[in-house]
């Protein structure tokens, strides 16, 4: 069994010159290459789409009461709430567990929080600190 140490002992060389060490290199670095490519991609998309949510949240404006929530099974069942002035919006599962049908939402354009409206409290929900995966499911 050769040393690791061992000055003879010529990995490199074996890796060049025997064809079956050179295919299972080149193999293997072709692999990690193809990883590392479609690991950037799929980062890039993910952020592309947070960032078209993000600029469709800033566009929004509400103030209305929900009449209908749920899960869209036709798209994916993306979950959503329907408001009383016949406005839909694509929402997230957070969102989704803290607003009631019959709750009053507002809120205003250019602007990340939602303000929800209850018999006892106002709770404000902030689109980007969900996003970000910060709050807790309860």
């Amino acid at each position: 069994m050769p040393n690791k140490f061992d000055p003879n002992n010529k990995i490199v060389e074996k890796i060049i010159t025997d064809t079956k060490y050179f295919v299972i290199f080149v193999l293997l670095g072709f692999i990690m290459f193809g990883y590392i490519i479609q690991k950037c991609n799929k980062d890039g998309n993910e952020s592309e789409l947070q960032l078209i949510a993000l600029q469709r949240i800033l566009k929004f404006e509400v103030q209305s009461s929900v009449v209908e929530k749920g899960k869209d099974s036709r798209n994916r069942n993306t979950p959503y709430i329907k408001f009383s002035n016949k406005e839909e919006l694509d929402i997230g599962e957070n969102f989704l567990s803290k607003v009631e049908v019959g709750d009053s939402i507002s809120k205003k354009k250019n602007t990340i929080t939602f303000n929800i409206f209850k018999l006892t409290n106002i709770t404000d929900y902030d689109y980007l600190v969900d996003s970000q995966g910060k709050y807790n499911k309860k």
